[in-house]
């Protein structure tokens, strides 16, 4: 028996994935809180962040872990990067709250992340590919890389 096969396909544009996220931004919290947290919290270990890391975080949503990523990595490099407008001003109010400067956000696709290859230490990704068409997980794949 084929997983793949007998598993339901994401079936969602990119553009309904903003769409959604967009009209979902301003409640998101209560669900990463309540469904994500330690999910999110064991991510952010195995990452081992070290402070002067180059990190990117691709679907930054509402910043939940960006802000840990940022804090654990002071004097590195932090950005996030969302397809999401609604999500991108839900983290800048989040990041907003703590002393640091310390990163950009950016409305950019996994698909084509705007930076050369090898530029980042890390590459931070939770809770988005289940958002991405089977066929399409592949470029996801190669872009990550």
């Amino acid at each position: 028996m084929n997983t793949l096969k007998n598993s339901i396909d994401a079936g969602v544009s990119q553009e309904g994935v903003k769409r959604i996220y967009n009209s979902i931004s301003g409640w998101y919290d209560v669900w990463g809180n309540l469904a994500e947290s330690k999910a999110r919290k064991r991510a952010i270990e195995l990452a081992d962040i070290k402070n002067g890391q180059s990190i990117i975080e691709v679907a930054v949503g509402p910043g939940l872990a960006f802000i840990e990523i940022v804090k654990r990595n002071p004097s590195g490099v932090n950005i996030g990067i969302d397809i999401s407008d609604g999500m991108l001003s839900k983290v800048k109010k989040r990041m907003s709250k703590i002393q640091s400067e310390n990163y950009e956000l950016l409305n950019a696709s996994a698909f084509n992340i705007p930076f050369p290859d090898g530029e980042f230490d890390t590459l931070f990704n939770n809770y988005m590919f289940d958002l991405i068409p089977f066929n399409d997980m592949g470029k996801i794949l190669k872009e990550y890389r």
